[in-house]
């Protein structure tokens, strides 16, 4: 029998266990998978008595014994002796990279890191002995009464492997609000598809001080865009012991959730309703006294703002150092290699943490083998949008996306597509058409917004259609009467525009209406100063678009701002354009004044020769046409 316990924590055991790590059926029929230890961690989540929940429970306990080897708790070092045993696991087993990659990582001889992982299961068999032995005696002091004794859930996914990235702060507040308010706590977690909602909650629901503040367990329900709330509601009261029978009877959401509150009563819980669309499935679990605690997930202000109230917090995109930081921690070769284009793509993805995931994990792939040509043609490759959205890792079962089946690939073309498809078509129309506006830090204003989405033929648009935007988290207010689009809600969204004619009227839209505002504000700078990004967005869309009359008329409208502000070289250019599609129409009239722009722009930029052959042309233009006006116009740039 001694034998065969020693045998049960030997290395060559715990490697086989850590082999079939992404086969949970085959890690849940390994003989650790008997263990006392991992009996309870099963019951405790509320996993099957089956060898997929068996599976499960024991990869959260060897999750847990891998964890118990770090030195500290900060961020892995790679170089320093002490991190080998926790790294050696952790990167092989749990991230499935190969021993070459690792010791490599670790900056030893793959004998040095055979040796140093060998070192690391004799460590980790014995964790787990000792945990076991501690299971069996608080098995005996507790006599057999665990059988009755009252069920302690805990619901939450694993925790990742590694802390979270740029949201130290973040979590210490949000952690002090569960912690320290006497009331019940409610707190909604909303913001942007892929920028951490769900992460930030289950590291909260791991902490250990929020376990001990909360006892009595953990509760999460995943509701996802077409909840069962009956369903999941019973899945709660299996997790919390009530009779199967008991809950059967009960046929409608309130007799259930009442069941349950009443069960729940006093004890000190986390309830977490995680990826919630509509405020009356939320509200059906919001259940307990005040020893508990709620914790909502929502990408939709319109649904946070009824559940939470003022316990709203929403969830930004993470800033550039710590975009940088996430990709350095998912791809550190990708980052030493190619630093400048690695940091360009955290700007191009806004730095939405989904979306560095993503890129992080691709690039590790495409790095590995070390050739610069193959990273370098990942990097180029990752500088189309579509490529970006496109992107894809499989789901695990465990924190799958409640509104993607669980065969779905996440990308942030299925994260964001979720929102895509239910929007009703005119909020629709009008998402796709803002996506010509520059996307974030830049902001546009209500009438322009407005101006540019109007269906054709239609009666006008009302600031309404923006307020759903706004509601259902794609668009953001930044100000009094302005808006703005994260960069990669607007890829997205103009990557559904492309090459239509709905793009086209859009384009025209924007251009006239720009057309108008210069015209209306001539001469006073500082009202064209905060759209100028978006006049010259509008000017470049008609360019593309090939709409030659909205590209002359807005741009003769704006190079007197342009002149003002000493924006030479974009005023040549577009003056430039506009004298050519000016030709193309056969409009005089137009084409003498772009060509006496294009002069006066050359002449700014230091180019006297090219400029007067420009007014040179363009005056004979005049003569012929026998215009006075721009005849004297032209001699005095002359």
């Amino acid at each position: 029998m001694q034998a065969e316990t020693e045998a049960l924590f030997s290395r060559k055991s715990i490697r086989r266990a850590l082999k079939n790590w992404r086969k949970v059926r085959a890690l849940g029929q390994h003989p650790l998978a008997r263990l006392q230890i991992t009996a309870r961690r099963r019951r405790e989540a509320g996993y099957a008595d089956a060898p997929g929940g068996r599976g499960v429970a024991l990869q959260d306990l060897l999750r847990t014994g891998i964890d118990s080897l770090r030195p500290d708790s900060g961020d892995p070092n790679p170089l320093a002796k002490s991190w080998r045993a926790y790294l050696s696991l952790n990167e092989q087993y749990v991230h499935g990279r190969s021993p070459a990659y690792a010791a490599a990582q670790l900056g030893v001889a793959r004998r040095t890191y055979y040796d140093e992982q060998a070192a690391a299961l004799d460590r980790l068999g014995n964790w787990l002995r000792r945990q076991e032995q501690r299971a069996a005696a608080s098995l005996l002091r507790e006599s057999g009464a665990m059988s009755s004794a009252r069920r302690i859930p805990f619901m939450a996914p694993p925790p990742p492997p590694h802390p979270l990235v740029g949201r130290a702060t973040l979590l210490k507040d949000l952690k002090q609000q569960l912690l320290n308010s006497n009331a019940s706590p409610r707190l909604a977690l909303c913001g942007l598809p892929g920028v951490g909602k769900s992460s930030l909650a289950n590291a909260l629901a791991n902490d250990p001080a929020v376990r001990d503040r909360f006892k009595d367990g953990v509760l999460w329900a995943g509701l996802g865009w077409q909840p069962d709330v009956l369903a999941l509601l019973g899945v709660w009261g299996q997790a919390l012991g009530l009779s199967a029978d008991e809950l059967a009877k009960q046929k409608s959401v309130a007799g259930r959730a009442q069941m349950i509150h009443n069960f729940i009563g006093l004890r000190r819980m986390l309830l977490v309703i995680d990826d919630a669309w509509q405020a009356e499935a939320a509200l059906a679990f919001i259940l307990g006294g005040p020893n508990c605690a709620h914790l909502i997930t929502t990408r939709q202000p319109e649904v946070a703002l009824p559940v939470a109230g003022n316990g709203v917090v929403n969830i930004d995109e993470l800033n550039l150092p710590a975009g940088i930081a996430l990709l350095t921690r998912l791809a550190p070769q990708a980052m030493q290699a190619e630093p400048p284009a690695a940091e360009a793509l955290v700007q191009m993805v806004g730095g939405l943490p989904l979306g560095l995931t993503l890129l992080g994990k691709y690039l590790l792939h495409e790095s590995h083998s070390g050739q610069p040509r193959r990273l370098r043609a990942a990097l180029n490759r990752l500088q189309q949008v579509e490529a970006r959205l496109r992107l894809s890792q499989p789901q695990p079962p465990l924190t799958a996306q409640p509104s993607l089946t669980a065969e779905t690939p996440l990308s942030l073309q299925t994260a964001i597509g979720i929102s895509d498809a239910v929007l009703d078509p005119s909020a629709r129309r009008v998402w796709y058409a803002l996506s010509l506006f520059p996307p974030k830090p830049n902001t546009f204003s209500e009438a322009a917004a407005l101006a540019t989405a109007q269906p054709s033929g239609e009666s006008p648009l009302s600031p309404a259609a923006l307020d759903r935007l706004v509601d259902a988290g794609l668009l953001e207010a930044s100000g009094p009467g302005r808006y703005t689009l994260h960069q990669t809600i607007a890829d997205y969204a103009r990557a559904k525009l492309q090459n239509s004619s709905a793009r086209r009227a859009a384009c025209l839209q924007m251009a006239a209406f720009y057309t108008r505002f210069v015209d209306a504000s001539a001469g006073d700078n500082a009202a064209i100063d905060p759209e100028i990004n978006n006049a010259l967005a509008a000017l470049e869309a008609v360019h593309r678009q090939g709409q030659n009359a909205a590209l002359t008329q807005l741009t003769i409208a704006l190079y007197p701002y342009l002149e003002s502000r000493g924006l030479y070289a974009v005023a040549k250019t577009y003056a430039r354009r506009a004298w050519q599609a000016a030709g193309e129409m056969h409009d005089a009239a137009a084409r003498i004044t772009a060509n006496r722009q294009w002069g006066n722009a050359l002449l700014f930029l230091g180019d006297p020769k090219k400029a007067e052959a420009a007014l040179q042309e363009g005056l004979a233009l005049a003569r012929e046409f026998e215009d006075a006006k721009q005849i004297a116009m032209h001699l005095l740039s002359l």
